[in-house]
């Protein structure tokens, strides 16, 4: 009997120390920490690059919405313009939404940036207001009624995240943005953060290019001479498409600048009567073209094309 007794003991007293103490634990603890500290350390990098690489995707994505891909071209090979500017006939325009909160019984403002929303949000004034669909040439005081471009809002041209409403980077920043004087978006802009260094730019300007040309007659030119381009715009007009008259003095020669990219529409006007009616893509890189009236017949150029000849 005492010797189980002292048996019994000796088992207790034994499990009794087989537990970890207190300092033994915060010893594995800080052990632990030490080993999650390098572990997230040593994965930054990857996720920071990861991060950088969303951003340039992101500025990709916006350049492509806008203006339609650059290199895209029609199984004929000539240029496929398309996107927002194409449809709509301006570049994006800056808006911003201010949301409010209250906190304590204090109301806090905090702004939002959502000055892309043209190109995603279906509930927009514009998408609302400017639905895809073929508009005419006015009536008056020159009768352009039977041009017809097909224009307006169909998108979304870019998709967000799930339950996203704002453009914003990895880092949950909002991008910086350069406006002109119509307020329409010129430049989107990635500020950068450490450990990068480089400025990131999706250049929209491009969107707007200049559209020159000739015009052939065999003969003395007739007077009271006028080109004008039809191009949809819904700041001018949500109804009827809008007429760009010639920038250029010269009777022989025609000159447009700042044309959106797209399908637009050239006529050619001498006493109130129209010689010619042509449907041009304006590419990327703007365009260049010879109107040979002498025969009745015409031929175009890009003018990057005419560049290298």
């Amino acid at each position: 009997m005492l010797a189980s007794r002292l048996n019994r003991l000796r088992l207790s007293h034994s499990l009794r120390y087989q537990g970890l103490t207190l300092l033994e634990l915060l010893v594995v603890l800080v052990i632990l920490a030490i080993v999650a500290t390098v572990a997230v350390n040593s994965l930054q990098p990857r996720v920071e690059a990861a991060r950088f690489e969303q951003t340039r995707k992101q500025m990709s994505n916006v350049q492509d919405a806008a203006l339609g891909p650059v290199n895209s071209r029609q199984a004929d090979g000539t240029p496929l313009v398309s996107g927002f500017v194409a449809d709509i006939g301006r570049l994006p325009i800056h808006q911003i939404s201010v949301s409010h909160s209250t906190v304590s019984g204090d109301s806090n403002a905090s702004t939002e940036g959502i000055e892309l929303c043209e190109l995603w949000d279906i509930q927009s004034q514009l998408a609302l207001s400017y639905p895809f669909q073929f508009r005419s040439g006015p009536s008056s005081p020159v009768n352009y009624s039977d041009v017809q471009i097909p224009c307006g809002w169909r998108g979304p041209y870019l998709q967000l995240p799930m339950g996203v409403s704002s453009l914003r980077d990895p880092w949950n920043r909002v991008f910086e943005i350069q406006a002109n004087e119509d307020f329409e978006i010129e430049s989107l802009i990635w500020n950068p953060v450490a450990p990068y260094d480089q400025v990131l730019a999706s250049d929209l300007k491009t969107g707007k290019v200049s559209v020159t040309g000739a015009i052939n007659f065999g003969q003395t030119a007739p007077p009271n001479l006028e080109v004008v381009m039809l191009v949809p715009d819904p700041e001018s007009s949500r109804t009827e498409l809008v007429v760009l008259t010639d920038e250029d003095s010269n009777p022989s020669t025609f000159s447009f600048t700042q044309v959106p990219v797209g399908l637009r529409a050239i006529c050619v006007m001498a006493q109130n009567q129209r010689l010619l009616t042509k449907y041009v893509n304006v590419p990327h890189q703007g365009l260049s073209l010879v109107f040979d009236l002498s025969t009745n017949s015409s031929t175009n150029q890009s003018a990057d094309e005419e560049s290298d000849e």
